[in-house]
């Protein structure tokens, strides 16, 4: 209740630091106070808080051009401004909020220890399904990544090629990959299917879990 409160607040701010009222200091209370409101809080409510904030932005064009139409060009571009400061900081904290789930650097960055830790030249990714599953892998790690069940969608055609690397898998391969020497990285959006599987070919054990997806590999 008090971060609605806040956000209600700041927008109350920001709309007094427009004309007539012209209170323009209140424009730097009025944003840090919407970053203050939204830190902290989990993705929905977060995602709740910024579309009450955004209800309030949807004036901010109305109020733009009447101001223009009153020749107050300056007081205009000012609340044009102040908009688009608000909209950048709601958008950053979107992304920070919601990147565990879009993005994969953090279950990329455990990789990378696991690898450091006990390095071990014939280790190998996989990713459980089609590749936009886990393509940040790729960039984190600076790896190739083998695909389960991947011959979907954009990479299905080029699939079939003669010359494609052999990096599609299917449940079959990955199940007699598991108890190989070689060391696996699976990330998977189902440990809880992917884990009872595995365990009949060799041990599983969870390196990380964000987001709603988790790497699961095949040596301690």
């Amino acid at each position: 209740m008090l971060r609605v409160v806040a956000v209600l607040l700041a927008g109350v701010a920001i709309g007094l630091s427009w004309q007539p009222y012209g209170l323009w200091p209140l424009l730097f209370v009025g944003i840090p106070a919407f970053t203050l409101a939204i830190r902290g809080t989990r993705p929905m409510p977060a995602a709740g808080l910024g579309y009450l904030f955004g209800l309030a932005m949807l004036a901010i064009g109305p109020l733009t051009y009447l101001l223009r139409r009153r020749d107050r060009f300056f007081v205009a571009n000012l609340s044009l401004a102040a908009a688009a400061t608000c909209l950048l900081i709601a958008v950053h904290a979107g992304l920070v909020r919601f990147y565990p789930t879009l993005g994969s650097k953090q279950l990329s960055v455990a990789i990378l220890d696991a690898e450091r830790t006990s390095p071990n030249p014939s280790d190998l990714i996989v990713i459980d399904g089609e590749l936009t599953a886990g393509s940040t892998l790729l960039f984190y790690t600076q790896q190739p990544v083998h695909l389960v069940n991947g011959r979907i969608n954009g990479l299905w055609y080029g699939s079939f090629w003669p010359d494609t690397p052999k990096v599609f898998e299917t449940d079959d391969s990955l199940r007699r990959l598991w108890p190989g020497p070689q060391r696996l990285f699976l990330l998977t959006y189902h440990p809880e299917d992917r884990i009872p599987d595995l365990s009949r070919f060799g041990q599983v054990h969870v390196l990380a879990s964000v987001g709603g997806k988790s790497v699961l590999t095949n040596e301690p």
